[in-house]
């Protein structure tokens, strides 16, 4: 997606460097996750992506827990992680 330098944060690479997510700041209170140039989640807080392989990779944010497929994109499987 198009926008200033500052906006795109949290680079996350693919174990084979054939996936790349980020998070891109649309505005202050709106985030998305951007995995191949593709849009597959938005927030307001800034979610941290961890892979399990090279076809899949975790979202946490605040309170959730996502599995993305990298392939396609789409949510796997999404669990509450409990409160502090």
């Amino acid at each position: 997606p198009e926008g200033r330098f500052a906006e795109y944060q949290r680079p996350s690479i693919s174990p084979s460097g054939k996936h790349i997510g980020f998070i891109h700041g649309i505005e202050p209170n709106l985030r998305e996750f951007v995995l191949d140039g593709k849009t597959i989640y938005s927030t307001n807080s800034w979610p941290r992506a961890h892979w399990i392989n090279d076809d899949a990779l975790a979202l946490i944010d605040a309170d959730n827990l996502l599995v993305v497929n990298a392939l396609s994109g789409a949510i796997v499987t999404r669990s509450a992680l409990p409160r502090n």
